[in-house]
């Protein structure tokens, strides 16, 4: 049936169309979001990026392995350089070693095609995820009530450059242990 969903030269067109309509809708998403949501928004682009290198494995897909690890690295970039280790003392360079480590480590993985030494990072990167997003949900319960009684601006504060006293619960554990190009 010529006009439906990718047959024939209308469908192709909506479809066209529906691609553009989530495009602008991520991008509007990203701009409006607090700067805690942009930074979940980029671990939970990471970890989707690791999961699809690893379907991308399995699949036997080069290129597909290739083009998600290389986003997942400029994810790792963007969040070691945005990095201000100096208001979080304690553990900011830990952090920033933390990124230098995955980066490098992903990059060994595309090189040697290692699926299995694809499981270290990926985990890593998951916890990590899973404590920025736990900060960034404390974050959001603190601020509700405050912004109510005119005492917070909500977004106001920042997990990517928050010191110790706003973050380091989530961080702590994760630390003892241990941006992209597609509009992630």
């Amino acid at each position: 049936m010529v006009g439906q969903w990718g047959q024939g030269p209308g469908g192709v067109r909506q479809a066209k169309a529906m691609a553009e309509l989530q495009e602008r809708y991520m991008v509007d998403a990203v701009a409006t979001a607090s700067p805690a949501a942009r930074l979940v928004m980029l671990y939970d682009k990471l970890v989707a990026d690791c999961t699809m290198a690893d379907a991308a494995f399995e699949r036997r897909d080069w290129y597909q392995v290739n083009e998600a690890l290389v986003n997942a690295q400029e994810i790792l970039i963007y969040l070691s350089a945005s990095l201000e280790p100096e208001l979080w003392p304690e553990a900011g360079d830990q952090l920033r070693a933390l990124y230098n480590f995955l980066y490098s480590e992903l990059v060994e993985v595309n090189l040697r095609k290692d699926r299995e030494r694809l499981g270290r990072p990926r985990g890593m990167i998951s916890q990590l995820a899973d404590a920025w997003r736990q900060a960034a949900g404390n974050l959001a319960t603190q601020e509700a009530p405050a912004a109510g009684q005119g005492h917070a601006e909500p977004g106001h504060a920042d997990p990517v450059h928050m010191g110790p006293a706003e973050a380091s619960t989530p961080h702590s554990g994760v630390l003892a242990g241990a941006g992209g190009r597609d509009g992630g």
